[in-house]
């Protein structure tokens, strides 16, 4: 036994024939085609070929790789591991694109006498050499996920600039010359959002009413419905209550676009 960074590094006796998978996809992964069926497959195909015993695949769907919230089948892996088992990941991206993530995971591994196979790296945290290389792709997963954060963030920025509209479009707006443009409102709609403030506020001396009744009264007289709901409910009216109005494009004094959000105090 040895000790690195303040942690122990068990070696196991001897490596249990015993290992489990891990696989974890986005949305976005989906559609590239890193799909769990492709990931389970390629497990399936390691385990096999280090004639290990493959007892369950854990996996996360639809789950971002730059944070361990709601990696509730990735914890419950690590927490029920015995020294000297293994555990099979795809990627170094598979497991994390936190470079803190993925290094408290490798090294709570090393300290349970675990050790991590990655297949598309070909490295095994068995030996301190495959623990390093793998330290510097993570931190280069970590990058790429801020690089393309940051670009997603420019791109937004630059339609904002532009007056295009960028988002859900709230009830009560739709696009003034379709994609790419900015907003214009909806008269009807428009009217909808006046009379369900004017009433939940009381607004005129009026006695407020309540989100529900609003509701009601709504279905009751028929009023035209937003988008595909089949009634007015107490979730839509709060939804439309409650949301603040698209930022706003307009002309200063010196005759440049410039824009604002809309603060809604409600």
């Amino acid at each position: 036994m040895n000790k690195q960074d303040g942690l122990e590094l068990i070696t196991p006796s001897r490596w249990r024939s015993e290992c489990y998978g891990y696989i974890r996809v986005s949305t976005k992964d989906q559609i590239k085609g890193k799909s769990l069926e492709m990931q389970k497959e390629a497990i399936r195909a390691e385990a096999k070929r280090n004639n290990l015993e493959l007892v369950k695949i854990y996996s996360d769907e639809g789950i971002s790789g730059t944070s361990m919230q709601d990696r509730a089948n990735l914890e419950k892996l690590l927490k029920l591991l015995d020294e000297g088992e293994t555990v099979i990941g795809y990627s170094v991206s598979r497991i994390s694109r936190s470079v803190d993530d993925f290094t408290w995971i490798v090294k709570n591994l090393n300290r349970q006498g675990c050790r991590l196979i990655l297949i598309k790296e070909n490295m095994n945290t068995e030996n301190p050499y495959s623990r390093c290389i793998l330290a510097i792709l993570s931190a280069f997963s970590e990058l790429e996920a801020e690089m393309i954060k940051e670009r997603v963030s420019d791109a937004i920025a630059l339609k904002q600039s532009r007056g295009e509209h960028v988002g859900r479009i709230p009830y009560g707006w739709v696009l003034a010359n379709g994609k790419g443009s900015g907003l214009k409102e909806v008269p009807e709609e428009q009217e909808i959002i006046a009379r369900i403030r004017q009433l939940k506020d009381g607004l005129n001396g009026a006695t407020p009413v309540s989100l529900s009744e609003i509701a009601r009264v709504f279905n009751r007289e028929k009023v035209p419905l937003p988008g595909k709901t089949s009634e007015w409910t107490h979730p839509t009216v709060s939804r439309i209550y409650k949301q603040k109005p698209p930022a706003t494009k307009g002309r200063n004094n010196n005759n440049v676009f410039d824009g604002h959000q809309e603060n809604s105090n409600n």
